[in-house]
Parts: structure tokens; C-alpha cells; sequence
């Protein structure tokens, strides 16, 4: 296809906040780290917003305590073999993650946040001061949000956050990483940032003056970050000077998910979802729907599933063939996240939480 590529303005500058500046390829492995980032880290362009908030949440601050308040287990099903679970609060959720089948967590607007052990019931504990819209961990015992306000949050186990950073007074979106001393962030007017572990995190600046949705990748040198309308692949460590060939398409990208570096799949509005078999070239696979898409996860490169508006779900066996998973709940769903092919949970608006397949 012809190049059609715009130059990105400007050139990455390392501001070391603390200590010193950390460098692509820094961090642990990858192993643990990918399969559980698979993520929900792309909210953001497709996340709903203007939440109320519900009974059972307790704003309690960032690392404040807070009593958590349990509901019971699924209350209906659906078509498709996708249960409804009840959740202890109405606010929109924005993304969902686990370090686990018994250890998952969702979280949204107001800063609230929602754990399940996978047993069906949800307990809100402590919320943060700020709407959560990014989600990613590495473990039990090291979980990040960003949100509102560039501010990052993180905690140990314990249900409480504890505000780690903030990078800048913009919204921070998505959040991924290799491992506990390897931890991205992006969000709004470019804004990139890196923790290297130990609490610090350090900004990126001078990258790309858009929205950047969501970042995935599958090591410190390679890994991608979306834009309004572009994709960028970061390679070799080095900052990508121009986005990637991609078709014509001017809607909104809000998820990057992949099963490897030749297997990478974006989302977005309309519809839309691209893959990569990363030769920096991306085909438009056809979706059979024009409502926005806010999610993907995958088990493997043959197990795919896509979350989006008006109840939308779609799977695919990584054929380039996208089937809809009927379901009869109809709520917008903004992240998805599993810890296998039988164990897959979406959220999105009003609280809602679906478990499946």
C-alpha cells in the first residue's frame, strides 16, 4: 500500500524524576508478566465516564482504610455462557486484571475498586481520590492504577492504594509492564511514564502531543503504544519516528493486545480491529459491527476476545474470523481480562460485571 506516514513531532527526552534514568530493557522477564498483561490496559478511548457511584464503595483515599463491603455471587445468565455477577457498586468500570483465578480486580470512575477471589462475590474496598482508568500488575502483591490528574497508585496486597507518583496533571490511561522493575504508563498530550520499581516513576516527555489509549507489548525493547489514530512500535528500544502502515481509518484505537510479536491485534471505534503479524504493516480484519470496541484478551493466539458497546463480544481462533457471543445484558464493556479460556471476565458500564464464556 502506498506510505501515507506523518513524522511525529518531537523526540523522546528521559526526565528522571528519581534517581537515575531508566533505559529500554531494563526489567525482569517477561514470562509471568505477559500472560497476566494481556490487559485490560486500554481503556480510556472507549471507557464510559460520568459514573454514579454506589452503595458499597468506601472512599476511604489512596492507601486509607476502608472497610470492604461484600455482595453476593452471579445473579443471571445469558446466552452464550456469560453469567452477570453482582457488584457491590453502580460506578462505570474501566478495567479488570488478575495476577489470577482467585485474585482479580476491577476498577473505574470515582476511584472505585472491586476484588473478586473468583468464587462470583465482589468486595469494594478502599477507593482512590481519582478516577481509575488504567489497570496492570505483576503479581499479588504489586498492582498499579493511574488515572485522573497523571496520578499513579499502587499497592502490595494489602486493598489499599497508595498514591505512588504523579506524572503530570493529565489523564493517564493504560498501564503495562515485564515485571515488577519495568512499568509503563501513557495517557493524555503524550504523557509517557516508567517505574523502574521501588516506587520511583520518571516521565517520558517530548514523545507525541495526542492521546495516547493504551500500551502492550512483550518485552522492555518491544512493545506498542495507540494513539487517537496512529500506532506506534517501539523496537530495539528505540522511539518509532513515524506510525505504522495502516489502512485509512480515522477512528479512535482504544486496546492493543497480542499473543507474541508476529501475532498483535488494536481496537477501536466503528468497529474497527487491525492485526500485525509485526512487520509494521496492519490488515483490517471485519468485525461484523460498527460499535465502538474498548477491550481485547486473549488465552493464546487462538483464543480471542473483544468487548464493546451495547454488550458487544466477539471471539475469535485467530483465523482473522470475528463471531459474536450473544448475551442478554446489553451493557456497554469497556476491559477484558481472564486467566484462561474458561475463566474470562468483562466490565463496563453501571458496575457491570460479566464472567464467562
Amino acid at each position: 500500500m502506498p506510505e501515507t506516514r506523518r513524522p511525529i513531532v518531537g523526540a523522546i527526552t528521559f526526565v528522571a524524576a528519581f534517581g537515575a534514568t531508566p533505559t529500554l530493557g531494563c526489567g525482569a522477564g517477561d514470562d509471568d508478566a505477559a500472560d497476566a498483561a494481556g490487559t485490560s490496559s486500554a481503556t480510556g478511548a472507549g471507557a464510559t465516564s460520568g459514573a454514579s457511584t454506589g452503595g458499597g464503595s468506601t472512599n476511604g483515599g489512596a492507601g486509607g482504610a476502608g472497610g470492604a463491603h461484600a455482595t453476593g455471587g452471579a445473579t443471571s445468565s445469558g446466552s452464550g455462557g456469560w453469567t452477570k455477577e453482582e457488584a457491590p457498586s453502580a460506578a462505570d468500570l474501566v478495567a479488570v486484571w488478575g495476577s489470577g483465578p482467585t485474585d482479580v480486580y476491577a476498577i473505574g470512575i470515582d476511584g472505585t475498586t472491586l476484588h473478586s477471589k473468583g468464587n462470583g462475590s465482589w468486595e469494594a474496598y478502599a477507593s482512590a481520590p481519582d478516577d481509575l482508568r488504567g489497570l496492570w500488575g505483576s503479581g499479588p502483591d504489586d498492582v498499579h492504577a493511574a488515572g485522573a490528574h497523571g496520578h499513579v497508585y499502587h499497592q502490595n496486597g494489602s486493598h489499599q492504594w497508595a498514591l505512588a507518583s504523579s506524572l503530570a496533571d493529565k489523564t493517564l490511561f493504560g498501564l503495562w509492564g515485564t515485571g515488577a522493575a519495568d512499568v509503563w504508563t501513557v495517557g493524555d498530550f503524550g504523557t509517557v511514564g516508567h517505574s523502574a520499581g521501588s516506587g520511583g516513576w520518571s516521565p517520558v516527555e517530548g514523545a507525541w502531543q495526542i492521546r495516547l489509549g493504551a500500551i502492550w507489548g512483550t518485552s522492555p525493547t518491544d512493545f506498542y503504544t495507540i494513539g487517537e489514530i496512529d500506532i506506534m512500535h517501539w523496537l530495539g528500544g528505540v522511539e518509532p519516528y513515524y506510525p505504522e502502515n495502516q489502512p485509512d481509518m480515522y477512528f479512535q484505537f482504544a486496546a492493543v493486545w497480542g499473543s507474541g510479536p508476529n501475532d498483535v491485534y488494536v481496537v477501536g471505534d466503528g468497529g474497527a480491529i487491525l492485526h500485525s503479524t509485526g512487520s509494521g504493516d496492519w490488515v483490517k480484519q471485519d468485525s461484523h459491527t460498527t460499535n465502538p470496541l474498548g477491550g481485547i484478551w486473549g488465552s493464546s493466539a487462538t483464543d480471542i476476545h473483544v468487548v464493546g458497546a451495547a454488550g458487544t463480544i466477539l471471539h475469535s481462533s485467530g483465523d482473522g474470523q470475528w463471531a459474536p457471543q450473544p448475551n442478554a445484558f446489553g451493557f456497554d464493556l469497556t476491559s477484558v481480562w481472564g486467566s484462561g479460556p474458561d475463566d474470562v471476565y468483562a466490565v463496563g458500564g453501571s458496575g457491570v460485571i460479566l464472567h464467562g464464556p
